[in-house]
């Protein structure tokens, strides 16, 4: 099949160990791809930060935060991060359960508004099972307890006396 030509991928120069370069050209390639590098980094870090603005506005930190342009501004300006740290932690906890879990269902591949409703009935779910859980785990009321008891004597009530006030 191969009649003596030089296969595509020698012949492109691909890779660095089938081309002939001196040690100022490979210096020269490893300097651009790291440059490149450090770009798609920097993207990745600028996409993150505009996706936390986002949501720091959607939830409407920027009213109650302490940087000025962020009230002024009416949505999120500064570091998100540092809304994040003081806010975050005031927020109900169905409330956040629910921001994960539909975060997570975004990343899958649903749609936002599909998420939000399966993650809200996700979290509706896992409260009624921890609220089932904890009603079999919890130990027998009072009443229960005389009922199945019987046969043990009941306590009878202290009695306290008059109170009395000494000088």
């Amino acid at each position: 099949m191969n009649s003596g030509a030089i296969p595509r991928r020698e012949k492109d120069g691909c890779c660095l160990m089938a081309q002939k370069r001196t040690p100022a050209e490979i210096e020269q390639v490893k300097r651009r791809e790291n440059e490149a590098w450090e770009r798609e980094e920097t993207e990745k870090r600028e996409f993150v930060l505009r996706a936390r603005r986002r949501f720091c506005t959607r939830l409407r930190f920027h009213r109650y935060c302490p940087d000025r342009r962020c009230r002024r501004a009416q949505r999120c300006t500064g570091n998100p991060n540092d809304c994040l740290g003081l806010f975050w932690p005031l927020l109900p906890e169905d409330f956040k359960n629910e921001m994960r879990q539909a975060i997570h269902l975004v990343a899958k591949g649903m749609p936002p508004k599909q998420a939000a409703v399966e993650a809200q009935a996700f979290v509706a779910e896992r409260k009624r099972l921890a609220k089932e859980l904890a009603r079999r785990s919890a130990p027998p009321l009072a009443k229960d307890r005389a009922t199945a008891d019987d046969a043990a004597p009941a306590t009878p009530a202290r009695v306290y006396g008059p109170r009395i006030r000494a000088l």
